[in-house]
């Protein structure tokens, strides 16, 4: 669901048990999350980000894969990307 981020993993040797632990939920749920059977929450993209990877972007690393297809329309825009009120976008 996300190849960017998957990449940006297996290239620092950092494993979904390592982002669940990070994230304090269950490798089970991570996976879901990573596999697009679930959200992640900005919070946890804004996690993930600043613990592993501060130089590169949310934008990059939470591209679905219909995005770098161009195949990207407002409804399948990860949710990482859109933000809420309550939950707001910064870098």
């Amino acid at each position: 669901m996300y190849p960017n981020l998957e990449a940006e993993l297996a290239r620092n040797n950092i494993t979904q048990i390592n982002v669940s632990e990070v994230l304090n939920i269950r490798t089970s749920t991570t996976s879901d999350k990573m596999n697009g059977k679930t959200d992640f929450k900005l919070r946890e993209c804004k996690k993930i980000k600043t613990t592993y990877f501060p130089n590169l972007g949310i934008e990059y690393l939470f591209a679905t894969k219909d995005e770098l297809l161009g195949k990207e329309d407002d409804k399948n825009e990860s949710w990482c990307r859109r933000g809420s009120k309550t939950d707001e976008y910064e870098e």
